[in-house]
């Protein structure tokens, strides 16, 4: 799915990534430096052990993240109609966030790059393109990084974001960039039509 940036509507602010958040926490969260004559003693809180006996957190089956992930791209959807481009993008971003972790059962695999590509057209509508094109870039070597990756169904799906690649280049004044990826989907497309052509042709001969 392609997603077109609405033309007219004045550039919102550009989303804050995840990195950015953890950086800005953390340095929110540094005490100012002051002078040996404004430190105060503070007494120490009494600190309360957890109980011996508590469980950690039942970890989620594949098939309960994958509905999580399904709902998240529901709602990204819905917030995409009310034009509320950064709780959509927020809906994405959390579950990339689980999906990225090693171990995770939906790492690397459809479902991901589903996210990513979508992750990816939420942050060009919002105005941030550089984050577009690392969202699509991540995508495109998932899909590059796959073993079955001359597969028609992968190369097609990885055409598909080097079209969307050379849309976000485009809309920034790159248009060399935009010019080479969307040479490269076309002639992928036209690679792969031929070679239909001749499996078609081979098989009505077989017959």
């Amino acid at each position: 799915q392609n997603l077109r940036r609405p033309p007219g509507r004045a550039k919102p602010k550009a989303k804050a990534s995840a990195a950015g958040k953890v950086v800005l926490a953390e340095a929110a969260s540094e005490p100012a430096a002051v002078s040996a004559a404004t430190l105060v003693e503070v007494p120490e809180e009494p600190t309360q052990d957890l109980p011996v006996d508590a469980k950690p957190e039942r970890l989620k089956t594949p098939e309960e993240q994958r509905v999580e992930i399904t709902r998240a791209m529901t709602s990204a959807d819905h917030f995409l109609g009310l034009l509320d481009f950064a709780r959509a993008a927020d809906q994405l971003e959390e579950q990339l966030v689980q999906i990225s972790q090693e171990g995770s059962a939906h790492r690397h695999n459809d479902l991901h790059v589903q996210v990513l590509v979508k992750y990816g057209g939420v942050l060009w509508w919002d105005g941030d393109h550089e984050g577009a094109i690392d969202a699509f870039l991540a995508a495109d070597e998932v899909l590059e990084g796959r073993p079955n990756s001359q597969e028609p169904s992968v190369r097609r799906r990885r055409a598909d974001v080097w079209a969307q690649l050379a849309q976000v280049h485009r809309a920034v004044g790159n248009l060399e960039e935009a010019d080479r990826r969307l040479s490269e989907a076309v002639a992928c497309l036209s690679e792969l039509k031929t070679a239909a052509g001749v499996v078609a042709a081979g098989q009505e001969v077989a017959a």
